[in-house]
């Protein structure tokens, strides 16, 4: 990476924390960033643009396998993520009904046509030939705030060859993965506790009122008997007072997670009970037993 556009990326970072916090009065006349804005990076040795009908075809050879990003949610920092998992997650980011920016910086091209800004639809990644393509059209608009410091250089967008370059792709009102994990219990010892902690992402939980959606409980008994419920991001605590029969209830929660890795849970609790979980798939409901205290992947969850 040359040292202009290592500046430019270092900028970029630094508004994407910024515009999360800032006041909407000292936005920047793009259109804003929002909580949730992540910013991909690809690096390639070289690539092409190509008239196709209505439009162009975008092509980076020796791509690899992995997409820098940065984000201000969760771990609100830098990482990584695969370029099948991008690819693959293409619709459920919202990307397909609301096509991504990009900025093509060029290394090595003249200040009059070393970066394209664009809008990518149609993402197509050959694994063995370290190639990613996309259809592309020139962006017409105000570019979101993440490339704001590009679009100000942005040039005409032409068909050729070029060398070394930098992808930049703006997610800047993207909703981080959410799936629902269903959690049922049989025959739970009452007066014992029940906490749920997740690994890898969180509870998707709003406090309002007495309830904590979308958290929700279903129970089998005219009343569960909750002596104390306390919900976080990271955990959900449940206790119920002791004597009466067992208890039989369902726990939905919905957790959000970065979508670079399975989430987890883990049981604390539940004594006596039989506890299963189950979460979609893209094959289908998946369903295990819960042994307390044992960390499970909430495997496939990722689609």
């Amino acid at each position: 990476m040359n040292s202009r556009s290592r500046w430019i990326l270092l900028a970029l970072v630094a508004l994407s924390a910024f515009a999360a916090v800032a006041p909407a009065a000292d936005a920047a006349p793009g259109k804003p960033s929002v909580a949730g804005s992540r910013l991909y990076l690809q690096r390639v040795d070289g690539g092409s643009l190509r008239h196709v009908e209505g439009g162009f075809e975008l092509e980076l050879t020796s791509v690899s396998p992995r997409l820098s990003t940065f984000t201000d949610r969760l771990r609100h920092g830098a990482g990584t993520e695969r370029i099948g998992t991008f690819v693959s997650r293409w619709a459920k980011a919202g990307f397909a009904a609301d096509p991504p920016e990009a900025a093509l910086v060029l290394d090595h091209a003249p200040s009059s046509r070393d970066v394209a800004m664009l809008t990518l639809s149609h993402p197509r990644y050959d694994r063995r030939a370290h190639t990613l393509s996309f259809l592309v059209q020139p962006l017409r608009e105000k570019a979101t705030d993440l490339l704001a410091a590009f679009a100000e250089r942005g040039d005409p967008v032409r068909a050729g060859d070029f060398g070394s370059a930098s992808l930049y792709v703006a997610n800047g009102a993207a909703q981080l993965a959410q799936d629902l994990v269903k959690i049922n219990v049989k025959g739970a010892t009452p007066g014992q506790p029940f906490k749920l902690l997740v690994g890898g992402g969180r509870f998707a939980l709003t406090q309002s009122g007495r309830g904590y959606g979308p958290l929700q409980l279903y129970t089998e008994q005219p009343s569960l008997p909750l002596t104390n419920l306390a919900a976080t991001p990271g955990s959900i605590l449940m206790e119920t007072a002791p004597g009466g029969p067992a208890l039989n209830f369902a726990l939905n929660a919905t957790i959000e997670f970065e979508g670079t890795s399975s989430p987890t849970l883990t049981l604390e609790g539940g004594v006596g009970a039989t506890i299963t979980a189950t979460w979609p798939t893209s094959t289908g409901p998946q369903t295990q037993i819960v042994l307390p205290y044992n960390p499970f992947v909430l495997t496939g969850i990722l689609t």
